[in-house]
């Protein structure tokens, strides 16, 4: 899940601030506390050194190391959470997200409607007036 959130981040080349503390956060919850910024300094480091061209085929990699289909909707969540950190979702990163869920063979329904969840789940809570 990891490498995931980490490949849609840099789709667009640039691990924003926002970015990469989205991704330490949930590094740090998804390990339930035990990854913190000194262990994933050398993980990240070593992906950054990786190779990009076969995005296709790492992903189908990814997507059968992950052991069942609610796996790849959490995965694919995370990685849409991530590259929203920032405000922005360029078109490489939406393009990353599109051939993630296709790796994941997730139709196009379920990555619209796990993305939406996830934007919605972000948004700050309305204020009182503005909910009148």
């Amino acid at each position: 899940m990891l490498e995931v959130m980490f490949i849609a981040a840099i789709a667009d080349r640039n691990f924003s601030p926002e970015e990469r503390r989205s991704f330490l956060e949930h590094a740090q919850s998804l390990s339930g506390g035990q990854l913190d910024s000194t262990n994933l300094v050398p993980l990240v480091a070593s992906w950054e050194k990786r190779d990009l061209q076969n995005i296709d085929e790492r992903l189908l990699e990814l997507s059968r190391d992950l052991p069942d289909e609610t796996a790849r909707r959490i995965a694919y969540g995370l990685a849409c959470e991530v590259t929203d950190a920032d405000g922005q979702a360029t078109e490489s990163e939406v393009a990353v997200l599109t051939k993630i869920a296709a790796a994941f063979a997730l139709d196009e329904d379920e990555e619209e409607h796990i993305a939406r969840s996830v934007r919605m789940s972000s948004l700050p809570p309305p204020n009182d007036r503005e909910a009148f």
